[in-house]
C-alpha cells in the first residue's frame, strides 16, 4: 500500500492542489491558494523525479512564499479602491438633518439628511 503512495505520489499532490483550489473558492481570502501553489510545485518535483523529503522542502517554500509575496499583492490587487466605507445607520452617525416631524419621547418622528 505504501509503495502504490510512493508510485503515485504526484497524483496526492494533483489532488491537494485541487482540493485547495474548491476550498479557496469558499473562503476568499488568498490564505488557502498559497496551499495549493505549494502543491503545485510538488507534484512538478514528483514528476521531475525528485523524492519525498524534496517534495516537501519544495512544498513548504513555494507555500510560505507563496503566503509571504503572492497573498499580499492578491490582497492589494483585490481590496483596491475601497476604504473604510460605512453603510445603513453608521452612515449618518454626526450628520445634520432636519426635523420634518416632532421626534416625541414615546413615539417616532421623522428627520431629513440630504433631503430623504
Amino acid at each position: 500500500m505504501i509503495e502504490y503512495f510512493a508510485s503515485h505520489l504526484w497524483q496526492i499532490w494533483a489532488i491537494l492542489a485541487v482540493i485547495c483550489l474548491i476550498l479557496e473558492l469558499t473562503a476568499g481570502d488568498f490564505f488557502i491558494i498559497c496551499f495549493s501553489i505549494g502543491a503545485v510545485f510538488a507534484c512538478l518535483t514528483d514528476a521531475l523525479g525528485g523524492g519525498i523529503v524534496l517534495q516537501l522542502i519544495v512544498f513548504a517554500i513555494f507555500t510560505l512564499g507563496s503566503l509571504f509575496f503572492v497573498r499580499p499583492f492578491a490582497c492589494r490587487f483585490l481590496h483596491k479602491g475601497e476604504s473604510n466605507r460605512v453603510s445603513n445607520a453608521d452612515a449618518l452617525l454626526g450628520r445634520k438633518g432636519r426635523v420634518v416631524e416632532t421626534v416625541k419621547a414615546d413615539s417616532y418622528g421623522r428627520v431629513q439628511i440630504d433631503g430623504d
